[in-house]
């Protein structure tokens, strides 16, 4: 008896070191529709939902986050780039990152629609290397779909020009490389503007005009960045769990554009889902009050940092 409860003392002692070696890392992406001209009291909102989520890493696509970090206070750290800054009423290419740890400024890389850097962990040895991206908003593919697939690949090139700009980046080559043989692990997040290769299968194509489809940006970047979709990790099947992150106020067909990719053999999901708040959201054209400012649903993964 004394030494089955020696070994069972033992297995929970060792368990227990073992959690304490992982850091948990919660990373949010949104992409929040030019929230300051659509929704009131948008940025007051948006920090309250990161503070309710207590995201780690916040990837922002489509607007400026300086309203967003002056209420979430000192704590937090963020960086805009904005590919039109000679003409605010573009916002299209303006892509951000929030977060609650330290920024390295040195490691920046931009290319015209994503910025990524490495964010340190605040106590902690670890870090990441972070990238938020914001594709071509305009002809979106499944609308195009009625008119045939010739017809959708020809305006799926400019995002797929846009997501090889950074799949060329000598930088980003270097991380990919790094983060494939277990050093720092990389994590893109954002809005593609177009669906993922893994859901428009054969099981879900009554749900798309019958169409079976490799959206080609998500495919482009997940084979040359050996890129992991960590909502489809944890819910594989896409009839069963849609996670559609379009749209919250119900203006088109439910779709899901928004994707926060990882490589490293360090980084488990261990959950993942979409989130717009616990309140009711009024759709278009009564939905300038509420409570999650976003056309968007976000996405939240939980990750264990081996």
């Amino acid at each position: 008896m004394f030494v089955n409860v020696w070994l069972i003392l033992v297995f929970c002692v060792a368990a227990v070191a073992l959690q304490e070696e992982k850091t948990r890392l919660r990373v949010m992406t949104l992409d929040t529709w030019s929230y300051y001209a659509n929704f009131s009291q948008a940025a007051k909102k948006l920090a309250k939902h990161i503070r309710i989520l207590d995201a780690d890493i916040v990837a922002f696509q489509e607007e400026e986050i300086s309203g967003i970090l002056s209420e979430l206070g000192p704590d937090y750290h963020g960086y805009l780039f904005d590919a039109n800054p000679k003409n605010p009423n573009i916002d299209v290419y303006r892509t951000g990152i929030i977060t609650k740890h330290e920024v390295d400024s040195d490691s920046l890389i931009r290319t015209p629609t994503s910025v990524g850097f490495k964010i340190n962990f605040v106590n902690s040895t670890k870090s990441v290397n972070f990238y938020s991206s914001h594709l071509e908003r305009h002809y979106y593919g499944p609308y195009n779909v009625v008119e045939g697939k010739q017809f959708v690949d020809v305006h799926e090139r400019k995002r797929v020009l846009q997501i090889q700009a950074l799949i060329d980046h000598p930088g980003f080559q270097s991380q990919v490389q790094s983060a494939t043989s277990g050093g720092i692990p990389l994590i893109v997040a954002g809005s593609f503007n177009s669906p993922s290769h893994l859901d428009w299968t054969e099981s879900t194509k009554h749900l798309h005009h019958g169409f079976v489809y490799e959206w080609p940006a998500t495919k482009l970047i997940s084979d040359n960045a050996s890129l992991t979709d960590s909502f489809r990790a944890i819910y594989p099947d896409p009839l069963a769990v849609p996670g559609n992150t379009w749209s919250t106020l119900k203006t088109s067909t439910p779709e899901r554009i928004s994707f926060i990719l990882f490589n490293s053999p360090k980084l488990i999901p261990v959950d993942s889902f979409i989130y717009s708040g616990c309140l009711p959201l009024k759709e278009k054209p009564n939905h300038r009050n509420n409570d999650f400012p976003s056309m968007h649903y976000a996405v939240v993964t939980d990750f264990l940092y081996d």
